[in-house]
């Protein structure tokens, strides 16, 4: 980094970071994107539903290319409720299919497009420190960041700056913005691979409540097959006793011939919410501002939205509009009410396992609201 001062600082280059920098490059602004990884190894398998193409057609990309570079989704399978087994096609959805995505990829791609419109990325870069700025004089004080590349800890500053540093939120927790957590879900995910004389081209997400949680499997493009548990990290639950629970996801793993390949990886993975505005100057988007429980399928959705959302407001603050970063703030609440009230009837819906601490929580959540 030779520039010091810039229009606008993100940090996390996460879709969310992605979509801010996109936004605020192509709008012109001096755009600089902190990222503390140089490379990432795991993701969970994710879908990227048919709702998002809007968002992603923004970055001058569509859900078609996208089947073409990743792996083409069809639908969620679900077993939910009871024991009968629904298929919910996107056949009749106006966008198409989905995409079963390669993570890494797909964010690879976002990030490139962000500096093919003019941002600059840095990756290995630590933010240690920041300094919202105040009030004083004609102009108001910059926002400072202080971030350690290579060893070397070096000052930028810039009229915005925005957290798009996932659930870790690096710059609120450094300003003391506190963290609303909706629940204590925690995630637990696994690669399984087949007889490599066959391959596996189930094109739809399965999801299957269990007793202690929940479930969902999915075929990633490289033929893995991706399965994620669900439940709250003090039950005694695991992987394997969810596997063995199950009436959808564990028979098609021994049926189809998988055996789970390298270690369990763990992470939290319930909702989670602070206000968008963490201080003056800095505003937070994506995991956060707003975390969402995968059962929503909204991560990379809403990560897309927030971020273009706060980059939206920070241009529209810069030409003139006081009340830009006031309606991002209206809508990242609004979007929290909503998804709170539909995870709630989600989980509402599950009553067949009511006397076990998972659902027995979240029905009380439910009928208390």
């Amino acid at each position: 980094m030779t520039d010091s001062t810039w229009d606008a600082i993100v940090v996390g280059a996460g879709p969310a970071g992605s979509a801010a920098a996109f936004a605020l490059a192509s709008a012109g602004r001096r755009t600089l994107v902190l990222e503390r990884r140089t490379s990432v190894d795991f993701k969970f398998g994710e879908l990227l539903p048919p709702h998002t193409a809007p968002l992603v057609k923004r970055f001058g990309l569509d859900l078609s290319g996208l089947i073409e570079l990743h792996a083409r989704a069809r639908g969620v399978v679900s077993v939910w409720g009871d024991a009968e087994v629904r298929e919910q096609d996107f056949l009749f959805n106006p966008y198409g299919d989905g995409v079963r995505l390669d993570r890494p990829r797909f964010d690879a791609a976002l990030r490139e497009r962000a500096i093919e419109v003019g941002a600059t990325v840095v990756t290995g870069a630590r933010v240690v420190d920041v300094s919202p700025s105040r009030d004083g004089g004609v102009e108001p004080e910059l926002v400072a960041v202080a971030v350690e590349v290579d060893g070397l800890v070096q000052l930028v500053s810039a009229a915005h700056v925005i957290d798009c540093s996932g659930r870790s939120a690096v710059l609120a927790r450094m300003l003391g913005s506190p963290r609303i957590d909706f629940d204590p879900l925690f995630a637990s995910a696994r690669r399984f691979v087949g007889p490599t004389a066959s391959v596996d081209r189930d094109p739809f997400l399965r999801i299957e409540s269990v007793p202690d949680g929940w479930l969902y499997t999915l075929v990633v493009p490289s033929g893995e097959r991706m399965v994620v548990f669900h439940t709250d990290h003090d039950l005694d639950a695991d992987l394997d006793s969810a596997l063995a629970q199950s009436v959808m996801v564990g028979p098609i793993l021994d049926e189809r011939g998988f055996v789970p390949v390298g270690r369990v990886r763990a992470s939290p993975a319930g909702g989670a919410w602070r206000t968008p505005l963490i201080a003056r100057g800095v505003l937070a988007a994506g995991d956060a501002v707003l975390a969402f429980d995968p059962l929503a399928s909204r991560g990379i959705f809403g990560a897309l939205t927030t971020g273009f959302g706060a980059a939206d407001a920070v241009v529209a603050t810069a030409d003139g509009d006081d009340g830009a970063i006031d309606r991002y703030i209206a809508d990242v609440e609004a979007t929290t009410t909503e998804y709170r009230s539909g995870h709630r009837r989600m989980y509402a819906s599950e009553q067949r396992f009511s006397d076990r601490p998972f659902w027995a929580r979240r029905l009380t959540d439910a009928s208390a609201h």
